[in-house]
């Protein structure tokens, strides 16, 4: 899917810029995620609404991941001054593709819509500042780490 980029003809705007503000439930975004599956599976054009509704959903994502990432910018650089942290928000093809891929799964409960990426340079950097954090299931997530590794 293409989204239309800045040009004279729209005057510098994107339609992510004329999105309304508009607010949705989550049983909204549960149908929503029904629909997407259903214009995809039957190869239909998806309507320009559910495009902006689904948009609508990614970009609620935006400060609370910029706050995230201005946290843990500023703390691990304090650690690691050569990591590298990054975030994205996933595209709206590959959600659409996630829904179709795990049938049951709702479109609110994607779990990976938004992220940050932290790389540091050495494993046990990495475990003492994510140990000196008090995160919920950190046991876990070194687990799995030191499996990865």
């Amino acid at each position: 899917m293409r989204i239309p980029t800045k040009s004279k003809k729209n005057k510098g705007y994107t339609i992510l810029d004329k999105i309304k503000e508009v607010s949705y439930s989550k049983s909204d975004y549960v149908k929503l995620g029904d629909r997407l599956r259903v214009y995809k599976t039957d190869d239909i054009d998806i309507p320009i609404e559910d495009l902006e509704m689904l948009q609508s959903l990614r970009t609620s994502y935006k400060t609370p991941l910029s706050k995230i990432f201005e946290i843990l910018q500023d703390s691990i650089l304090q650690v690691n001054k050569n990591a590298i942290i990054t975030y994205r928000i996933k595209r709206i093809d590959s959600i659409i593709s996630k829904l179709i891929r795990l049938e049951k799964t709702q479109l609110p409960r994607i779990e990976d819509i938004a992220g940050c990426r932290c790389i540091l340079s050495y494993y046990l950097v990495m475990k003492k500042y994510i140990s000196s954090k008090k995160y919920w299931g950190i046991n876990y997530i070194l687990n799995q780490i030191e499996m990865i590794i």
